[in-house]
């Protein structure tokens, strides 16, 4: 016992220098063994610079203490003595004499880290100063880029690190497999690589196919290599041969070079100027004719010449002006386009300059599954509106290519298709639309459904087996959106008639609607097919939204409802009088029809509408974007009401049947200086008659407020404004009043018509609280109303000095 005491009392106070990490990892007799060897001649010190790693070494073998400390009476620096314990153990060093060990160590053409593998291999060799040079640049070389190293390469090949191919990194890339080294055994193999390496080793790597061509003709590449490059200058030997190296043909190339016996001067010169020029000139194809290009438009025709593309080539050469304003992400400049979907050969010159135009939507790469497309088929994929309509298009099952443009053309004007589709409800719908193309399926099978809608369609397609029984019944687009909405609740109906029933009886947002405002069965039975209509177009949930966190305005809400589903609507929209005492302003009956008839317009894709219905008015703040005043959760949504005031309007605007714009039209009056005039105040008609105020000395003014814009192409937002404005102005002179429009349409119009100018405009008195006006600042309440705020507007030229 105290001997074991004493022990460790040894251990405490011989480990206590150098850390007590050690003492729990390694067993008592090792580490008396160690202590002992460092306190023989006080060896403690020189131990403990030494990292944990090589301190281990010791604590496992002793006798190498006694090495370091000799290497060290040498003057080697304990950093390298380091960098070798780390890796050899006493067995491996045993092998080889204190002197070779020495010596390697002491060499400074060794770098640290190399010193063990050029020990173990190298060391008793006995090298000079520049083959010590080339092996340690060999050593380090595989190091970095050998799959296992050195010690991976087969021992009968590790002569080859002493060759300057590996003082570079030209073979970084092409010898990276151990038996590379096996080849390399050839000499005539390692003499063309040398010869290529001397030329090109700052500028390029050689591949692994360049250098697999090399392997199996290293003798005739290199003789017929020497022959092609002796009447070229130095500077132009370098280029010629990176370009050659980068097209990997390379006997392929030579011979072409080599069987051109005569070459002229200018043809030599052609040779080192570009790869393009390099590539015209070995292949022999006249380029003169076609303009310089950015580098992937030269890498288009570079693959066009060693490709044989003809007539490509020719069509380049006879339209150089389309060529040279081809823009940087043409499709025709992406690899992917040329090499793998269309036969260059194929384009003609209207294809060409369609190119100039044409994007390449990367993201419809991964969908496009065919390796031949026509041009045609290429730019119609890249035009369609998602990446889901090029996976439609490839489930479409007609022989002919321009069957299936049609149909996916037709889709994607229409934006047929709805979000979140999975792939077996792509499948589905190409099951549909390769039996009929979607023009034919609307008027054959929807034609009874009044604006039915390709979405609408698309959704009946989905889930075509609970609503086919349906769609004979269905009068109209909302009666089909409230049947595919509510399927789950509907299908097991025989007919539409049962459905209604079940719709009076099932729909949630019904049930809570005519308990909320107190509505009578007697009323239900008497209004039943208006009340349908309105729960077909989304009404009970519209209203439930609206109240469900909102309790304020319910007695107004409920007039209009009730309005509603009398059928009755425009009466309180507008009632006798009501314009003249919101504007405070007399107005004339022809004035007042006027606008009360709701205009529209249509220009090619374009449908333009005044709307002043209901629910249309009520969904402006989700229509066509969520805004402050929507229905749901807008911030302002207390404003809505105020929307249904009989000098208010909205415009709608659909693009390719999707409504993409909304804008409020509202008849106020304005002054060029302020006026002061007193608050009025009125309520929604219960269609009782009232009286009307008087004015003499304002403008009536037609004013057009800010433009909500969404999935509006950019390139057609300048023909939209200007539809909307013709109508706005349009209707103004119909009115005999002024058009006027927000300001916010500063960077949309043409500045030469219209004239930018502050103006005073009334805020009319309004059924609501609150009212929401973009050009006054937004939300103004009750205590606004009759006066005046200053705007900055546009007008036309022609009105200017009338107001």
């Amino acid at each position: 016992m105290i001997q074991k005491i004493v022990q460790h009392l040894q251990i405490y106070k011989g480990m206590q220098p150098i850390g007590w990490i050690y003492v729990g990892k390694y067993k008592e007799h090792f580490l008396c063994n160690f202590i002992h060897a460092i306190q023989k001649r006080n060896r403690t010190s020189m131990v403990k610079k030494y990292n944990q790693k090589t301190i281990c070494r010791f604590i496992e073998n002793p006798e190498l203490i006694d090495l370091a400390e000799r290497l060290e009476e040498d003057a080697v620096p304990y950093e390298r003595v380091e960098a070798l314990l780390e890796v050899a153990n006493r067995d491996e060093l045993s092998r080889h004499s204190y002197e070779v060990i020495r010596d390697v160590l002491q060499s400074t053409e060794i770098d640290k880290g190399n010193e063990y593998s050029f020990l173990k291999y190298y060391g008793e060799i006995g090298l000079n100063q520049e083959d010590k040079v080339r092996v340690n640049r060999g050593i380090s070389f595989t190091q970095e880029y050998v799959q296992g190293g050195v010690d991976a390469i087969p021992e009968d090949a590790r002569y080859i690190l002493n060759d300057e191919l590996f003082l570079f990194d030209f073979l970084c890339v092409s010898a990276s497999k151990p038996e590379v080294f096996v080849d390399l055994k050839d000499q005539k193999l390692r003499d063309i690589l040398r010869t290529l390496s001397n030329y090109v080793k700052d500028t390029m790597r050689l591949s692994e196919e360049n250098y697999r061509q090399l392997k199996e003709a290293p003798e005739e590449i290199g003789t017929l290599l020497c022959e092609c490059l002796e009447p070229l200058e130095e500077q132009q030997k370098n280029r010629v041969i990176q370009y050659w190296l980068e097209d990997e043909k390379l006997l392929y190339e030579l011979k072409k070079w080599h069987n051109k016996h005569s070459w002229t001067i200018e043809e030599r010169e052609q040779l080192g100027m570009s790869k393009m020029r390099y590539v015209a000139t070995v292949y022999g194809e006249d380029i003169r004719m076609i303009p310089n290009m950015y580098r992937n438009m030269n890498e288009l025709l570079i693959y066009a010449i060693k490709n044989r593309k003809k007539a490509f080539l020719r069509l380049c050469r006879e339209n150089p002006e389309i060529l040279s304003k081809m823009p940087y992400k043409s499709a025709l400049a992406d690899e992917d386009f040329y090499k793998n979907y269309v036969n260059l050969n194929s384009i003609n010159r209207k294809d060409l300059q369609g190119c100039l135009s044409l994007k390449w939507q990367c993201e419809y790469k991964k969908y496009m599954c065919r390796n031949n497309y026509t041009f045609a088929e290429v730019k119609t994929l890249m035009e369609l509106p998602s990446e889901e309509y090029v996976s439609l298009y490839h489930f479409l099952t007609y022989e002919r290519v321009d069957d299936r443009l049609r149909v996916i053309r037709e889709c994607g004007n229409s934006e047929f298709l709805i979000s979140d589709l999975s792939e077996e409800d792509l499948k589905k719908l190409a099951g549909f639309l390769s039996k009929m193309s979607l023009s034919r399926w609307k008027k054959e099978v929807f034609g009874n459904i009044s604006g039915v809608s390709a979405e609408d369609i698309c959704r009946t397609f989905l889930i075509w087996e609970k609503m086919e029984h349906f769609l004979k019944e269905i009068r109209d687009h909302f009666q089909l959106r409230y049947f595919y909405k509510n399927i789950e609740q509907l299908e097991s109906c025989k007919n539409v008639e049962e459905a209604k029933i079940k719709m009076l009886e099932a729909d949630r947002h019904w049930d809570w609607l005519k308990d909320f405002f107190s509505i009578s069965n007697e009323f239900i039975q008497e209004n039943k097919e208006q009340i349908l209509s309105f729960l077909c177009e989304g009404g009970a949930e519209i209203l439930y939204e609206y109240h469900k966190d909102y309790n304020r305005n319910v007695e107004s809400m409920r007039r209009l409802l009730v309005a509603e589903l009398l059928g009755r609507f425009r009466e309180v929209k507008y009632h006798e009088n009501d314009l003249e005492r919101e504007l405070s302003w007399n107005i004339s009956l022809p004035a007042q029809k006027t606008w009360q008839e709701n205009m529209e317009k249509k220009q090619g894709h374009f449908h333009l509408w005044e709307e002043d219905r209901f629910l249309p008015v009520m969904q402006i703040g989700e229509v066509p974007e969520s805004t402050c005043l929507s229905y749901k959760n807008g911030m302002y949504k207390e404003c809505l009401l105020a929307t249904f005031d009989s000098n208010k309007k909205v415009l709608y605007l659909a693009y390719k049947q999707r409504t993409v714009l909304r804008a409020i039209l509202r008849l106020t009056k304005g002054s060029k200086v302020w006026k002061e005039q007193e608050n009025h105040r009125i309520q929604f008609a219960d269609l009782t008659p009232d009286a009307a105020g008087d004015s003499s000395d304002e403008k009536l003014v037609l004013f057009l407020e800010r433009a909500y814009i969404k999935r509006l192409p950019g390139k057609e937002r300048k023909n939209a404004i200007s539809l909307l404005l013709r109508l706005v102005k349009e209707k103004a002179d119909r009115l005999g009043a002024f058009p006027m429009i927000s300001f916010e349409y500063s960077n949309m119009i043409d500045q030469e018509q219209l004239v930018r100018k502050d103006y005073y405009l009334y805020i009319s008195a309004t059924k609501g609280n609150t009212q929401y006006l973009d050009s006054l600042d937004g939300s103004n309440s009750i205590t606004d109303t009759g006066k005046y705020k200053k705007a900055t507007i546009y007008t036309w030229k022609e009105y200017l000095s009338a107001i």
